[in-house]
């Protein structure tokens, strides 16, 4: 449970004394055990509001202000400011004017833990004793595909976003699939959050990944059954979802129109 030591609830006080008993809003900073270890003022405002300036908390602080009639039931201002925060990876709390009393509206998210995956390693299984050679009829040594295999799987390492770009021939969707389903595997305790998405810009392109049959390909390797997804209509994605089985009413979330082409990705596991 967040608390603020005595010291720090002078200080507290003291600016918002100084503000006339109107609200004040402060970015607090927690140790390991959740604990307010420091806070300074960045805004004050009326009886009733203070402004909750943008980007003024950074992930892993907490923004606070004060009640000044004591009671620390959040209204639904302070609701949606919370939610944001959260959203940015900040808490969110109410205090009194005396800083005796905290009520924590949003804790501070924790940071998840996840396995990186070497990159080496990753594009490696696209070499010529890899996996995918092992598993496909014909096979074609591709550098570039590892390459861009590696870069995928640093994206999955550090998160942000990368823009690649490989021509006709690299393959694609080997070079991105295989670091997918290797990050998956390596976070298989996690797997809730080991989801990917690719799509194509023709229908002809989503044919040819449906007709490659990639995911049972990748299936042994992976160890974690993929539920796999064709969406038309709306528009041409393939959605794929790395999970422990394929569900028999799995069906597209786009176009109920699509069950005759989710079925065979379905009878690819039974």
């Amino acid at each position: 449970m967040t608390q603020i030591p005595t010291g720090l609830r002078d200080r507290l006080a003291a600016e918002i004394a100084a503000a006339g008993g109107r609200e004040v809003c402060f970015v607090a900073e927690l140790d390991a055990s959740g604990n307010v270890t420091r806070a300074r003022p960045v805004a004050r405002g009326t009886p009733n509001e203070v402004l909750a300036l943008p980007g003024v908390a950074t992930r892993g602080e907490m923004l606070l202000h004060n009640h000044p009639g004591g009671d620390l039931e959040p209204s639904a201002a302070d609701l949606n400011v919370a939610a944001s925060l959260y959203e940015a990876g900040v808490g969110f709390g109410i205090i009194d004017n005396d800083a005796t009393s905290l009520y924590v509206v949003a804790e501070v998210p924790r940071a998840k833990s996840y396995q990186r995956v070497d990159a080496i390693e990753t594009a490696n299984l696209l070499g010529t004793g890899g996996p995918v050679a092992q598993g496909l009829g014909q096979f074609e040594d591709r550098p570039s595909q590892r390459d861009m295999a590696s870069f995928v799987a640093d994206v999955y390492n550090d998160g942000g976003v990368s823009l690649l770009e490989a021509g006709t021939g690299v393959g694609k969707s080997f070079a991105y699939l295989v670091p997918a389903f290797s990050w998956a595997r390596a976070n298989e305790p996690t797997r809730s959050t080991c989801k990917s998405s690719w799509w194509v810009g023709t229908c002809r392109s989503s044919a040819a990944c449906l007709a490659k049959r990639i995911t049972l390909r990748l299936t042994p390797y992976s160890k974690v059954g993929p539920t796999t997804s064709a969406c038309h209509g709306w528009t041409w994605h393939l959605v794929g979802r790395h999970r422990c089985s394929i569900p028999s009413g799995c069906r597209s979330w786009r176009d109920s129109q699509s069950g005759p082409r989710i079925r065979p990705m379905v009878r690819w596991r039974t």
